[in-house]
C-alpha cells in the first residue's frame, strides 16, 4: 500500500493536471494572445471559414490495390471553397477487439481532379494484415495553433 499511494495519490493527480493540461493551455494562451491577439484572430478566422464551407466537403470511397504486403488506396476528396492546408485526410480502422486502439494513417495529397474545385486525389498505403474494406477515408481541420478535435469537432466520413 505504501509504494501504490505515491502513484494513485490526489498530489500526482494534482502534478498530472499542472504538468499535461494546466501548463500548456497557459503556454498556448500566452501565445494566442501576443502581437495583440494575431494567432487567436487568425485562429477565430480560420475555424469561421472552416465551419462555413465545412459542408461542402466530399470524401468518396477509397480505391484499393494489392501491391505486395500494403495496400495502395487512393481517395477522390472535393474541398470546394477550402483549401488543402485547412485539412488532413486519413484512413481509419476501428480497433480488432475490445479495449484495443483505433488505427489512422494520413494521407498524402496527389494530383488535381480535373475540372474541380479543390479536389484532389489522396494517397496513402496500409498494411494488408486487415482487408481494404475496414479502412474509412475521412477528413478533419488542420490548424498548426488549434487544439483538435476539441477546438473545432468536425469531421466527414467517406459516402
Amino acid at each position: 500500500m505504501a509504494e501504490l499511494t505515491t502513484a494513485f495519490s490526489s498530489n500526482r493527480m494534482m502534478l498530472d493536471y499542472v504538468e499535461h493540461a494546466y501548463r500548456p493551455a497557459a503556454l498556448r494562451l500566452r501565445e494566442r494572445m501576443g502581437q495583440e491577439a494575431a494567432i487567436a484572430r487568425a485562429l477565430v478566422n480560420w475555424a469561421n471559414r472552416v465551419q462555413a464551407h465545412w459542408q461542402h466537403v466530399r470524401v468518396d470511397e477509397p480505391r484499393p490495390a494489392r501491391d505486395g504486403d500494403v495496400w495502395s488506396l487512393v481517395v477522390p476528396v472535393y474541398l470546394r471553397e477550402l483549401v488543402p492546408a485547412d485539412v488532413r485526410v486519413e484512413l481509419y480502422a476501428d480497433p480488432l477487439h475490445h479495449g484495443g486502439v483505433a488505427s489512422i494513417f494520413p494521407l498524402e495529397r496527389g494530383e488535381a481532379i480535373p475540372g474541380t474545385l479543390n479536389g484532389f486525389l489522396y494517397t496513402g498505403n496500409v498494411p494488408v494484415t486487415r482487408p481494404s474494406s475496414h479502412y474509412t477515408a475521412r477528413v478533419v481541420p488542420k490548424h498548426q495553433h488549434a487544439q483538435l478535435p476539441q477546438e473545432l469537432p468536425l469531421i466527414h466520413w467517406q459516402r
